[in-house]
C-alpha cells in the first residue's frame, strides 16, 4: 500500500508536468460528461412524449422548462432533435478528449525519455558499473513507452469514474433506492477483484525484470558475435536465449489470465445486476415501463465504462513497475555527480601534478590509489608503466574527470582539478584507448566526433598524422566507408588510427595513450609509434604501455605497483636502480637479471 502510494505520488508529479495539456483534457471530458448527461436524461421525456403523459416525471418537468426558456415548441421532433444534437456533441468531445489524453501520454514519454537520457549523460562513470548495459537501454526505451501508455490509462480510467458518477447521479434521480443498491453490489464485487490488482503488480514487476535480461542479453551476445561464432558456441546461446523468451511467454499468459479473473468476477456480476434491477424494479419499487427502460439503458452505458475502469486499472497495476524504473533512471538519487568548477583555462603551462592522491570505487573495499604523488610536465612525455590492475588506468580516468578523488588533489599549474569546469577541461584532452570505441558511421564522421565542427581538410591532416590517410584514401568508398558495429570492418590497427586522429583533430593540449599499441602488429605499432615521435615536445602525453619500445623514449617513466608509486625516472636512470622497472624490462627482454 505504501509502494502504491509513494508511486502515486510521483504519477501526478508527472502528470502535473503538462498543466495545459490536463486542463485541456478534462475541459472536454467534462464537457462530453455534461452532453451526454443531458443526452440520457431526455430519453425519459422523449419515452413519455411517444406515450403523450409523463408531466410530472422530474426530467420531462426540467425538459419543458428548458424548452420553454429558449421559446422552443415542446414536441418529440425537437426533444429528438435536441437528444441528437447533445449526443454528437458528446462524440466530437470525446474524440478531442481522446487526442489529448493521447498527447498527455505521448509528451510524458518523450519528457522520460529526454530527462532519463540527459541524466545518463550526466552520472558518473561508475554509474554504468553496477548496472548492465541492456538493463539500461531497455529502462530508456521500453520503460519510457509503458510509464506513458500508464498516464495514459491513468486518464481513462478517470475518464471511466466521470461517467460512472454520471450515470449514477441520473440512475439516483430515477430511483435512489435502486441506485443505491446496485452501487452496494458494485463495491463488494470490486472488494474480491482488488487481490488481482496486487497479482498486476508483483507479474508487471517480473515481467519488467525478465525484458531487461533479454535487453542484457542480445547486448552482450550481439556484441560479442565474433568471438561467440570464434568459440563455436551458437547452439549454447540459442539454448540460453529460448529459456528468457519462454519465461517471458509464461508471464505474458499469467498477466492474461489473471485480467481473465477480474474478469469473471466483473461481469457476470453485472449481468445478475440487470436481472435483479428488473424484479426489484417491477415486484418492490413499481416503477412504470418508462423509468424502468430508462434505468436499464443507463445501467447499459455504465457496464462498459465500470468494465474499462477494471481493465485500466489492471494495466496500470501491471505497467507501474516500469514507470519506477524510468522513475529511478531520471532521479538517481544515491547517485554522487561530479563536482562542477567555475574556472576556464586554455592550456598547460608548466605541470600536472598528483597531490597525495587517494580514490575507491563506489560499492568496493579497499583503495585503487594511495598515496599518489607524481608530476606530469607540460609538453613532455610521462609514462606509466606496471602490472594490469596496478592502477594506471584509474589514474587516467581522474586525469579526465571521469572519477572524483576520495582524497588529495590534482593540480593544472596550481588550480585544483576540480575547480576547473568540467567541459572547458576535457577540450583540452585527447583520448586513444586500447580498445577504441568506433560508432557504426562513416571513417569521416568517426574521425569528426573529436571535433564536431571541424572543417574537412581538419579531418584529412588529422588522419595524415595518424598514418591512416593512406589507407583510407584506397578504400572504394574512402572517407564514407562504414567501420561497422564497434569498427568490426577494421584491423584492431586501423581502428587504432583512426582513433588517434580522433584524439588529434581537436588538437589536444593533453594526449593520452591508454595502451594504445599493446595489441597491435609491428607494423601497426610502428605507425601509431610514427605520429606519436612527431608530437614529441608538442603535447604534454600520458602513455601506458607494456611493451618497452614505446616507453623507452618517454621523457620520464613513473613504475605504478598495487596502487601507489613505486620508482620515477628516465629509462636509463631506473635501469641503473635495479629496482622493479629493471626487473619488469628483464622479463619482457627474457634476460637474467
Amino acid at each position: 500500500m505504501k509502494s502504491w502510494k509513494i508511486n502515486s505520488k510521483y504519477v501526478l508529479h508527472y502528470i502535473g508536468k503538462h498543466r495545459t495539456l490536463v486542463m485541456r483534457t478534462f475541459f472536454f471530458l467534462i464537457g462530453a460528461t455534461i452532453f451526454e448527461g443531458l443526452g440520457v436524461s431526455m430519453i425519459v421525456p422523449i419515452l413519455h412524449s411517444m406515450e403523450g403523459g409523463g408531466v410530472g416525471n422530474v426530467f420531462t418537468k426540467y425538459a419543458r422548462i428548458g424548452f420553454g426558456s429558449v421559446h422552443l415548441n415542446y414536441s418529440f421532433i425537437n426533444l429528438i432533435i435536441i437528444f441528437t444534437i447533445m449526443m454528437l456533441t458528446k462524440y466530437i468531445f470525446m474524440a478531442i478528449n481522446q487526442h489529448f489524453i493521447r498527447v498527455l501520454s505521448a509528451s510524458i514519454t518523450h519528457g522520460f525519455r529526454e530527462a532519463s537520457f540527459e541524466n545518463l549523460m550526466r552520472v558518473p562513470l561508475n554509474f554504468y558499473y553496477r548496472m548492465k548495459l541492456g538493463e539500461i537501454v531497455a529502462t530508456q526505451y521500453t520503460s519510457s513507452i509503458s510509464a506513458g501508455g500508464m498516464i495514459e490509462y491513468v486518464m481513462l480510467m478517470i475518464n471511466g469514474m466521470i461517467f460512472c458518477s454520471a450515470y449514477m447521479l441520473i440512475a439516483c434521480l430515477i430511483s435512489a433506492p435502486l441506485a443505491l443498491c446496485i452501487f452496494v453490489i458494485t463495491i463488494v464485487s470490486y472488494i474480491f477483484i482488488v487481490p488481482r490488482f496486487r497479482v498486476g503488480f508483483l507479474t508487471g514487476e517480473k515481467e519488467k525484470k525478465v525484458t531487461d535480461g533479454l535487453y542484457s542479453f542480445l547486448y552482450d551476445n550481439l556484441g560479442g558475435i565474433k568471438i561467440l561464432k570464434a568459440f563455436g558456441n551458437e547452439r549454447y546461446h540459442i539454448v540460453e536465449y529460448e529459456k528468457l523468451i519462454q519465461r517471458f511467454k509464461k508471464l505474458q499468459i499469467k498477466i492474461k489470465d489473471n485480467q481473465i479473473i477480474a474478469f469473471l468476477l466483473l461481469e457476470p456480476l453485472l449481468f445478475l445486476l440487470v436481472i435483479g434491477i428488473m424484479v426489484i424494479s417491477v415486484n418492490y419499487l413499481h416503477l412504470n415501463i418508462v423509468s424502468l427502460a430508462t434505468f436499464i439503458f443507463i445501467f447499459l452505458l455504465l457496464i462498459p465504462r465500470a468494465k474499462a475502469i477494471n481493465s485500466n486499472l489492471m494495466q496500470i497495476k501491471t505497467l507501474l513497475p516500469h514507470f519506477t524504473k524510468i522513475h529511478e533512471l531520471i532521479n538517481t538519487e544515491d547517485v554522487v555527480y561530479l563536482s562542477e568548477g567555475n574556472k576556464s583555462i586554455n592550456n598547460v603551462r608548466y605541470k600536472i601534478e598528483f597531490k597525495n592522491v587517494y580514490f575507491s570505487y563506489p560499492f568496493t573495499d579497499g583503495y585503487a590509489l594511495k598515496g599518489i604523488n607524481t608530476v606530469f610536465d607540460a609538453n613532455k612525455t610521462t609514462a606509466l608503466v606496471g602490472i594490469s590492475g596496478g592502477g594506471k588506468t584509474t589514474m587516467i580516468d581522474l586525469l579526465t574527470r571521469l572519477h572524483d578523488l576520495t582524497q588529495g588533489a590534482i593540480e593544472v599549474d596550481g588550480v585544483d582539478l576540480k575547480e576547473i569546469k568540467t567541459d572547458c577541461w576535457h577540450k583540452l584532452i585527447g583520448v586513444v584507448d586500447q580498445d577504441p570505441y568506433l560508432f557504426n558511421d562513416t571513417i569521416y564522421n568517426n574521425i569528426l566526433y573529436g571535433k564536431l565542427r571541424a572543417a574537412k581538410e581538419e579531418v584529412l591532416n588529422a588522419a595524415k598524422i595518424a598514418n591512416i590517410h593512406d589507407y583510407i584514401d584506397r578504400l572504394p568508398d574512402k572517407y564514407e566507408t562504414m567501420v561497422g558495429n564497434r569498427g568490426i570492418k577494421l584491423s584492431g590497427g586501423q581502428k587504432q588510427r583512426v582513433a588517434l586522429a580522433r584524439a588529434l583533430i581537436r588538437n589536444p593540449e593533453i594526449l593520452i595513450l591508454d595502451e594504445a599499441t599493446s595489441a597491435l602488429d609491428s607494423e601497426s605499432e610502428r605507425l601509431i609509434q610514427m605520429s606519436i615521435d612527431k608530437l614529441h615536445g608538442k603535447k604534454t602525453m600520458v602513455v601506458i604501455a607494456h611493451r618497452f619500445g614505446t616507453i623507452m623514449n618517454a621523457d620520464k617513466i613513473v613504475v605504478i605497483n598495487n596502487g601507489a608509486v613505486l620508482e620515477e625516472g628516465t629509462h636509463g636512470e631506473l635501469l641503473a636502480q635495479d629496482g622493479k622497472y629493471k626487473e619488469y624490462y628483464n622479463l619482457q627482454f627474457n634476460l637474467s637479471k
